[in-house]
């Protein structure tokens, strides 16, 4: 895909960390009882992430703390986001273009797992799963790496969009890459939302801007020169409460236990 203007492909990297709701599962196995009482007061419309510590009554770093050590039983008791739905739109869009053959599906869809480790097995009935949501020709494919090894090179060689919650820590890790790459035709699609919130000293100072301006739409046109940033409203990366889109057979495939230990 290397010097290629992505027309006739549509490749997206996503983690499955955005196809399921892995936050609110961390938040549940914290503390089920603040959780339930918290997510009806505005989970899936909130404009800021201490929306999660505050109300589950803890300091940012101990979030942090508790979501970086998610593990494979968080993973498999997460019910799915909009993503999905995004892709299916975003694939829809393409196939209106006058291009391609026809049956043909133009999409490739990779999913990185960090950090869970999944068998063949539960790759193998996911792919089932996406192909039965978005399109049964759909290209699956699986990576496992951190945010370091997807650097502006392999990410340009590969993909065309990039869909990720975390993407401004992505785009923080690689920024200083020695792999350098033109990524202005990489559209990354992140959540409309602070991820940390402002102090009362850095709402005095920007009060003003903040009125006044639309500072996630400056956070895109910042970003322009880099990459295409699109910022969406954050109940994209939320759970449906009706998890059963796709058949049960599916879903009980992908919840299996999957060890600690299983290769990558």
């Amino acid at each position: 895909m290397e010097n290629s203007p992505f027309q006739e492909e549509v490749s997206v990297l996503t983690w499955m960390d955005d196809l399921l709701d892995t936050r609110l599962s961390s938040m549940l196995r914290y503390d089920i009882v603040k959780t339930m009482d918290l997510v009806p007061q505005g989970y899936d419309l909130r404009t800021a992430d201490n929306f999660i510590w505050e109300g589950l009554g803890i300091s940012e770093k101990a979030w942090q703390r508790i979501y970086a050590n998610r593990d494979d039983e968080i993973l498999f008791k997460s019910r799915r986001t909009g993503v999905v739905d995004f892709l299916r739109e975003l694939l829809a869009e393409h196939l209106r273009e006058p291009t391609g053959m026809p049956g043909r599906c133009p999409m490739k869809l990779t999913i990185n797992t960090f950090p869970y480790y999944l068998t063949p097995e539960v790759k193998e009935a996911w792919k089932s799963v996406y192909r039965e949501m978005i399109h049964p020709n759909l290209n699956v494919q699986f990576i496992r790496r951190t945010y370091g090894n997807l650097t502006p090179a392999y990410v340009m060689q590969h993909y065309n969009y990039l869909i990720h919650y975390d993407w401004d820590e992505w785009a923080s890790a690689v920024g200083n890459s020695v792999e350098k790459a033109s990524m202005t035709m990489l559209s990354v699609i992140g959540p409309r939302i602070w991820k940390h919130a402002p102090s009362a000293e850095e709402m005095e100072i920007y009060k003003d801007a903040i009125d006044n301006l639309d500072v996630h739409m400056l956070a895109e046109m910042a970003a322009v020169l880099v990459f295409q940033l699109r910022l969406v409203p954050v109940d994209l990366w939320v759970a449906y409460k009706d998890n059963h889109s796709f058949s049960s057979a599916n879903r009980a495939e992908t919840e299996m236990e999957v060890p600690k230990t299983a290769g990558s």
